[in-house]
């Protein structure tokens, strides 16, 4: 089985955030974000084991209490490690989720990429952003080299594991200070099911961006209310 490694990007910053992609991409989805932190990130990203190796990553890179940031699967994967060790994180940004992925869809995602894995990438890739969204002309190049390179055999590994995955309302109370940001046209997640979570749980944030999908971090609106966020 492969392992998920993680890394530093040195941006000359003081404090670290951690980010965690989503499925089918890596690290490079955050490429455009402009966040006054050093950047630790997997390469590879493996879902499966990376809330087991990240701890004693971050353990010998610093003493500190770590924000963090997860899309999509990688926020569900950020939330359990949060819930689990609420001490060893300071902020937890969840952008992009929802409370689980129905086992039907998944099903059917398995099956499209054992049909064409390229073309089905491509249609998701294109939900992925709204019509009118800021990161149409900098992702949809990325995502025809994520269409590339993903192996269909690791992309259905990764899908039995998300299939597994619940965002309940206890996991999101055992984090300290959780703030979900979601396009508000999300074709992928459903916003309403982050608006009933929040419903639950009044203290969590819910920050929604007008005229954005599933990727949302290159908005202006993002990167304002995430920094203002993290630094409360």
């Amino acid at each position: 089985m492969p392992s998920s490694q993680f890394k530093i990007i040195d941006r000359k910053q003081k404090e670290l955030l951690v980010l965690l992609p989503g499925w089918a991409g890596d690290y490079r989805i955050f490429s455009r974000l402009e966040l006054s932190y050093n950047y630790a990130v997997p390469d590879p990203f493996w879902p499966q084991d990376a809330a087991e190796i990240l701890p004693d990553f971050l353990r010998a890179h610093t003493q500190q209490p770590v924000r963090l940031l997860g899309l999509s699967l990688g926020g569900f994967v950020g939330a359990y490690l949060a819930a689990q060790q609420p001490d060893f994180f300071s902020h937890v940004v969840l952008v992009g989720v929802r409370q689980q992925y129905p086992a039907r869809d998944i099903a059917m995602v398995k099956f499209m990429i054992s049909r064409s894995k390229e073309a089905f990438l491509r249609q998701f890739f294109q939900q992925c952003v709204s019509a009118t969204s800021l990161a149409r002309e900098w992702f949809l190049p990325l995502a025809e080299a994520y269409c590339r390179e993903g192996v269909p055999e690791t992309l259905v590994e990764t899908l039995v594991f998300l299939e597994q995955l619940r965002l309940t309302p206890e996991i999101v109370r055992a984090i300290p200070r959780c703030l979900f940001v979601h396009g508000a046209e999300d074709r992928i997640a459903p916003l309403s099911e982050v608006e009933s979570l929040c419903r639950e749980v009044p203290a969590a944030r819910l920050v929604t961006i007008k005229a954005e999908g599933h990727l949302p971090l290159t908005h202006p609106d993002f990167s304002a209310e995430v920094a203002a966020w993290l630094r409360r």
